[in-house]
């Protein structure tokens, strides 16, 4: 039997060199899934009138990244100014893109969008959405069919922007240095993990 004996560092030890070694053992796995971000857009786009099925997103340096959703917009479940004011959102893209289904709402109070996944990409162009305004009456407005359309794409791009800051957040040094630290990971000199 022999004893040999390691002597082991804390991420903060590390050189430069054995840190990004470090974080490349951290982030190779599930370190990030975005699937926290994806809970909270579940929640915060009902308050916009939107059903969500399912959020599908890709990211974030290569063409064909994004983000959508399949799912349902009415009318009909998009809240009051009143009630979206006291959530407090602190977003001026969603407040806007909020303002404006209320547009919509306001002259079709039955109005609906049904979303679909129809590509191999994730993007807010690899979905079909189909608008109807008023189905019992057939009114049909092709500028605000084509608006309605643009707003929930826009919803996509708003979705996919906070997912990459959420990234780019969980992906820095503080964080990275932070979640080392808090469960006392240690690492050789060279940065290799050890326990």
């Amino acid at each position: 039997m022999k004893t040999i004996e390691t002597t082991v560092y804390s991420y903060s030890e590390l050189s430069e060199k054995a840190k990004e070694k470090a974080k490349e053992w951290l982030t190779s796995g599930d370190y990030w899934s975005g699937t926290n971000a994806i809970e909270c857009y579940k929640e915060i786009l009902p308050h916009l009138g939107i059903e969500v099925d399912h959020i599908y997103f890709s990211g974030f340096w290569s063409q064909g990244d994004g983000a959508c959703f399949v799912g349902r917009w009415r009318a009909k479940d998009l809240v009051d100014q009143k009630a979206w004011r006291k959530m407090k959102w602190g977003c001026e893209e969603l407040t806007r893109i909020r303002d404006q289904l209320s547009m919509v709402k306001q002259m079709y109070r039955r109005a609906f969008a049904v979303v679909t996944h129809t590509g191999h990409y994730n993007h807010e162009n690899s979905v079909s959405i189909d608008v109807e305004l008023d189905e019992e009456n057939g009114v049909s407005n092709p500028e605000i069919e084509k608006r309605l359309t643009e707003l929930l794409r826009d919803v996509m791009r708003w979705i996919y922007d906070g997912l990459e800051k959420d990234y780019e957040y969980n992906h820095s040094e503080e964080v990275i240095a932070e979640m080392m630290d808090a469960n006392d990971y240690t690492f050789d000199e060279d940065g290799e993990f050890f326990g």
